[in-house]
């Protein structure tokens, strides 16, 4: 939803929630996107997304810069 939201799109309109992955790792949280999503960014020339998450007990915090 994060991703949906700063690509100014929203979900839907977006791409489907399968087309984004979240992975954490021992660099940090990254992002896999694919499908619709993908062609959206790769048109407005995205070449890096940054994102931080943050979570207690049961809630969670995801923010994501589109860099160019």
């Amino acid at each position: 939803e994060a991703l949906f939201k700063a690509m100014g799109t929203g979900w839907p309109r977006g791409g489907k929630l399968t087309d984004v992955e979240l992975h954490q790792g021992a660099g940090g949280p990254r992002i896999e996107v694919t499908g619709a999503a993908r062609v959206i960014l790769d048109g407005r020339r995205v070449s890096e997304i940054a994102v931080t998450t943050s979570w207690e007990g049961n809630l969670a915090l995801c923010l994501v810069l589109l860099l160019r």
